[in-house]
């Protein structure tokens, strides 16, 4: 499923090519330049979160601003983390590093993440186009215990 303007155009990819994507169109509408797409129910990228060249802009930024904290979208489990911590190296000093829990995935490996994170973000309005309301409630109430 992949949802435009927060689900006012919805689709179902029949296909995927080297070319582009094609869709079935469920509920139709105008999408607008530059609107927010959610892809729901398939496999989620498998690109890395954090990037050497990320990591590069944090150090050069840290050297003109102190950062105390980063937070990192996309968190799927703890692996993510070591990841994250294992790139920003010794020279890191007392960073801390905060998992954006917006994916089914990350909610369902919640507490294994926190062994790793010094912090996390439970983003509803991204977990709320993979759970139905009733769990994103129930898992909001666990994460916050």
């Amino acid at each position: 499923m992949v949802y435009f303007e927060d689900g006012k155009v919805v689709g179902i990819v029949v296909e995927v090519s080297l070319s582009g994507v094609k869709l079935e169109i469920k509920v139709g509408g105008t999408i607008h330049n530059y609107c927010n797409v959610k892809f729901v129910g398939g496999k989620h990228f498998s690109k890395p979160i954090v990037t050497k060249d990320d990591i590069t802009d944090v150090a050069t930024i840290s050297q003109q601003i102190p950062i105390d904290f980063i937070s990192i979208p996309f968190i799927s489990g703890p692996e993510d983390i070591v990841h994250i911590k294992k790139l920003l190296g010794p020279n890191a000093g007392n960073l801390k590093v905060i998992a954006k829990i917006d994916t089914k995935e990350g909610v369902s490996t919640f507490s294994k993440i926190l062994d790793f994170a010094d912090g996390a973000i439970f983003v509803r309005n991204e977990i709320q186009w993979e759970m139905v309301p009733e769990k994103l409630v129930l898992a909001q109430k666990y994460a916050i215990e």
